[in-house]
C-alpha cells in the first residue's frame, strides 16, 4: 500500500464521517440539549402566561412578524439550529462575540414532539459561571416594510443553575458605565433620521454593577434601556447595582419583567421616566434599594466619609439649586441614601403580583 492509497483511504473515511455527522438529526438534537440550547418546556412560557400580555406585546414577538419568519435550513434542521444560537464559552469565549454572530431574525420554531421547547428568537446562551463584560446592544435600522423589530434573546443555558453578568470595577475608564446597555439612540444617525428598533430577551441570569462615579443620569445603572422602539422583555433575573441605579428605562423605551428580583441597589431600584415609555411588572421584587453607597459604611473611615459628603450634600441644596448640587456632589462618587424602589415620572406602568 502506497502513500497515495493511504491518502485517499483517510479522505474516504473523512467523507463518511462528514456525512453521517452532517445528517444525524439525533446527534445534533443531543448537542442542543448538552449544551442548553433547546429549553425543558416547563420553562417555556405558557398560552395563559402569552394571553396575560396579549396587550403589552412586543412588536418582535408579534403574530405579524412570525407569519413573515424565514424558514430554517431543511438539511438538518437541528444542526442549522445549533449553529444560530451561540453558546459562551463553548462557541464563543464572550458574550460580545456571541451577539455578533446571532442572527437577529426570527425563524419557524422546529417541530419536536418531545418535552424540549426550541425557541424561534436567535439566542445567546451561557454556561453556568461569572461572565465578566460589558454589554452593549444598539438598536437595527428598520428596512423598507418592516413590520416589527429585530429580536435577540441571552439566557442561562440552564434555568435551574442560572448565570451571571458582572461589570464591577473602580477603573476610572468604566466609570458611570452600565452592566447592560440596550438603545436606539444613536448620536451618528441621529442627524440622518434613521429610525431604529431592538428587542431583547433576557431570561435566568443575574446582573451585577457596581462602577466608579455616582452620576445617576448618566448611565451608572446595571440595566439602562433608552430610545423609541427599545424593548427588554425580562423573565427570571436578579439585578444589583452597588453604585447607581438598578434597572433605567427612558425615552420612549418599553419593558416588560416578570418573575425577578430587584435588590440591594445604592439608588432607585427600577427608574422609568419620560413621555411615551412605559413598564408591565409582574409577580417582582423590588426590595433593599435606595440606601446609598454600602461599601462606604463598611468601615469607620467610610462611614466619616459619607457623613461629611451628605454634611456637604445639605449645604449645597441649601445655597444653591438641587441640579447644581447634585452636578458638584458627584465628584465625591458617592449615592446619598433616600431613593426609592419604584420611580415613576411622565410614563405608563403597570404593576401587579409584587412587592416593593
Amino acid at each position: 500500500v502506497g502513500p497515495k492509497d493511504v491518502d485517499e483511504n483517510v479522505k474516504f473515511v473523512n467523507r463518511i464521517l462528514h456525512q453521517s455527522t452532517s445528517h444525524s438529526l439525533q446527534l445534533w438534537r443531543e448537542f442542543c440539549i448538552l449544551t442548553g440550547k433547546c429549553l425543558a418546556k416547563k420553562y417555556a412560557s405558557t398560552e395563559e402566561t402569552k394571553k396575560e400580555y396579549d396587550a403589552f406585546r412586543p412588536m418582535a414577538l408579534s403574530a405579524e412578524v412570525k407569519k413573515n419568519a424565514v424558514e430554517p435550513a431543511k438539511e438538518n434542521r437541528f444542526r442549522s439550529y445549533y449553529h444560530r444560537n451561540p453558546c459562551v464559552p463553548i462557541d464563543f469565549e464572550a458574550i460580545k462575540s456571541a451577539l455578533a454572530h446571532c442572527p437577529r431574525t426570527p425563524v419557524k420554531v422546529l417541530e419536536d414532539e418531545s418535552e424540549l421547547d426550541f425557541s424561534a428568537t436567535g439566542t445567546v446562551c451561557l454556561m453556568p459561571g461569572v461572565y465578566k463584560e460589558r454589554i452593549v446592544i444598539q438598536g437595527e435600522v428598520w428596512g423598507v416594510g418592516s413590520t416589527g423589530n429585530k429580536v435577540v434573546s441571552i439566557r442561562a443555558c440552564f434555568p435551574d443553575k442560572g448565570a451571571t453578568i458582572m461589570h464591577y470595577t473602580d477603573s476610572q475608564d468604566a466609570k458611570n458605565q452600565p452592566c447592560v446597555s440596550i438603545s436606539t439612540r444613536d448620536a451618528e444617525d441621529a442627524n440622518l433620521g434613521a429610525q431604529k428598533g431592538i428587542s431583547v430577551n433576557l431570561s435566568y441570569l443575574a446582573l451585577v454593577h457596581s462602577t466608579s462615579g455616582s452620576d445617576l443620569w448618566g448611565g451608572n445603572a446595571a440595566l439602562v434601556v433608552d430610545g423609541a422602539r427599545a424593548q427588554v422583555d425580562m423573565n427570571s433575573c436578579v439585578v444589583q447595582s452597588h453604585s447607581g441605579r438598578g434597572i433605567v428605562v427612558t425615552n420612549q423605551a418599553e419593558l416588560k419583567i416578570s418573575a425577578s428580583s430587584v435588590t440591594n441597589c445604592a439608588a432607585t431600584g427600577f427608574y422609568l421616566g419620560d413621555w411615551g415609555s412605559r413598564a408591565h411588572v409582574s409577580r417582582c421584587n423590588f426590595i433593599r434599594n435606595g440606601y446609598g453607597t454600602r461599601e462606604s459604611l463598611s468601615s469607620d473611615e467610610g462611614r466619616q466619609e459619607l457623613e461629611s459628603v451628605l454634611a456637604e450634600w445639605a449645604r449645597l441644596r441649601a445655597n444653591a439649586g438641587v441640579t447644581d448640587a447634585a452636578e458638584r456632589i458627584e465628584q465625591f462618587n458617592v449615592v446619598p441614601p433616600g431613593h426609592s424602589g419604584i420611580y415613576i415620572e411622565g410614563a405608563m406602568c403597570w404593576i401587579e403580583d409584587s412587592l416593593i
